[in-house]
């Protein structure tokens, strides 16, 4: 019995060892996350000033525009995220400057706040650069710099973001706030 099982556990032996044996020639794909940049612009109160219902709001100014690769983009108030994609890889899809808000539970129904922000993006995290955008607003420009550094050693990829507000590192990443 144990002789006739000697042959078939050879050959499956056989068979995973080939399977499993690595050469430089592998490819290998990683799933790394993009750069998108959320811009909230808020009153000296804190009041979210992307909010259509707070006095004074910016929601719908069309003087709001990204400055980016020679390039002039307008803000989009009516973006639809859920039209975007489906699916559970990070797709990079550079959109430009657009306004979204999330979804939240209001009175028990699932609804798009008007706690909005502005986004900038996608940017590829897959990539290493050093880029500056421009964002001007009534009475105000200011000046975000990327630095994406992105490296893959023995089949590791590792991502470091920074971001730069008007020259200074922005303590808090991907996630910008101006006050007016």
């Amino acid at each position: 019995m144990i002789k006739a099982l000697k042959i078939p556990l050879a050959l499956i032996f056989l068979v995973l060892a080939v399977s499993c044996s690595s050469s430089d020639d592998d490819i290998y794909f990683y799933d790394i996350s993009p750069v998108v940049l959320k811009i909230d612009i808020q009153d000296s109160n804190g009041a979210n000033l992307l909010n259509p219902e707070v006095g004074g709001n910016l929601f719908g100014d069309t003087t709001i525009v990204a400055e980016y690769d020679g390039k002039t983009y307008r803000a989009d108030w009516e973006y639809d995220l859920s039209k975007r994609y489906q699916s559970r890889t990070m797709l990079v899809i550079f959109e430009g400057l657009y306004c979204y808000a999330p979804y939240e539970e209001i009175n028990g129904e699932k609804k798009q706040s008007n706690n909005k922000s502005i986004y900038f993006g996608d940017l590829a995290g897959d990539e290493s650069y050093d880029k500056t955008i421009v964002l001007k607003y009534p009475g105000h420009s200011h000046e975000i710099r990327v630095v994406n550094d992105y490296t893959v050693k023995n089949h590791v990829p590792k991502k470091t973001t920074k971001i730069y507000v008007d020259g200074k590192l922005n303590e808090t990443g991907e996630d910008i706030v101006f006050k007016k």
